[in-house]
């Protein structure tokens, strides 16, 4: 997967340094870039699964497992269909450039998700073969773990988001998209919080109920991009998607049935991003602005330290379990 990362982000890359700027060039390139990690991905696959002899169905799993894959199907239309509808709505009300001033430090902050994305597709197995209090238990675990991971860096981002397009993408970009990255990046610690107990769910219920919810979210997800957008352009857009993804974080963890826990773990890191957020909207002077996010960043790593104990022990026992 590292590799295939690479190969994706410096083959395209190299080809525009060359001089060969244009689509007619860079596309092709991503292409033989995706073409070579099917390749690898394959030789792999035969190498630790090998599928030799006639395939054998058997129709005592077929209903279920129909009626399981075309829920999870509809699933993976509506998921990326809220992601994305953001830029098609923001095209059509505010051009092209809106579109770019929302998109490049959207693209940037939720980077941060391939942390919880990573975790709970490695989760998925042992949760659908976990019972469900156990199930429970893990995702619960799994949550305050991302929590702790996440939160350090979403109190970084907030600080430095800024700074970083100024130098990255100049001065005035970085102001016109001022605001966008920052409630992206709210988006993005809520949804750390309900990943793990939303993968419980598909791995260990029926994703009907996830559907329905996410069909019944996009109405009132398109009043408030349109709202959002009407009123206060691009940052009303980026608050729009972060409200949207918090309602469906409170809603899937009291559909899991965990919402006071979930309150009690995640309060005190909730407090932690809240207070670097207002101090960076209040504040003014960047010296007062460091040091409170230098002592809310020792405090969040303070109060976390069991739990990265606690992954740390684990993840040796099972790779000591393993060899």
């Amino acid at each position: 997967q590292v590799t295939c990362g690479i190969l994706g982000q410096v083959q395209p890359l190299a080809v525009a340094a060359s001089g060969r700027r244009e689509l007619l060039y860079l596309v092709p390139a991503v292409l033989v870039a995706r073409i070579l990690s099917i390749v690898m991905m394959f030789v792999q696959c035969r190498r630790h699964v090998p599928l030799v002899g006639r395939p054998r169905v058997d129709r005592r799993h077929l209903k279920p497992m129909l009626g399981y894959g075309g829920w999870m199907s509809l699933l993976s239309i509506l998921g990326p269909l809220l992601v994305t509808i953001d830029r098609l709505i923001i095209a059509s009300m505010s051009g092209a450039r809106a579109v770019a001033q929302y998109t490049v430090p959207y693209d940037l902050v939720s980077r941060v998700m391939v942390i919880s994305g990573s975790l709970s597709n490695a989760l998925f197995p042992r949760l659908a073969s976990a019972g469900m209090n156990e199930g429970k238990l893990l995702a619960s675990n799994a949550s305050a773990t991302l929590v702790a991971v996440v939160t350090p860096i979403t109190i970084v981002g907030l600080s430095l988001l800024q700074p970083f397009l100024a130098v990255w993408v100049g001065t005035e970009f970085a102001v016109a998209s001022t605001g966008v990255g920052e409630f992206i990046l709210l988006g993005v610690w809520a949804n750390a919080i309900v990943i793990p107990h939303n993968t419980r769910y598909l791995a260990a219920e029926n994703p009907r109920t996830v559907v329905f919810i996410l069909a019944a979210e996009i109405p009132f997800y398109m009043f408030s991009l349109w709202y959002g957008i009407t009123h206060r352009g691009v940052v009303g857009a980026s608050a729009a998607w972060s409200l949207r993804v918090i309602v469906d974080t409170v809603i899937l963890i009291r559909l899991n049935g965990v919402l006071a826990l979930t309150l009690r773990t995640t309060m005190p890191s909730l407090l932690l991003v809240a207070a670097a957020g207002a101090v960076l909207l209040f504040v003014a002077r960047p010296d007062i602005q460091l040091t409170v996010v230098g002592l809310l960043l020792t405090l969040s790593f303070a109060k976390d330290q069991n739990i990265f104990r606690t992954a740390y022990r684990h993840i040796r026992s099972q790779g000591e379990a393993t060899v």
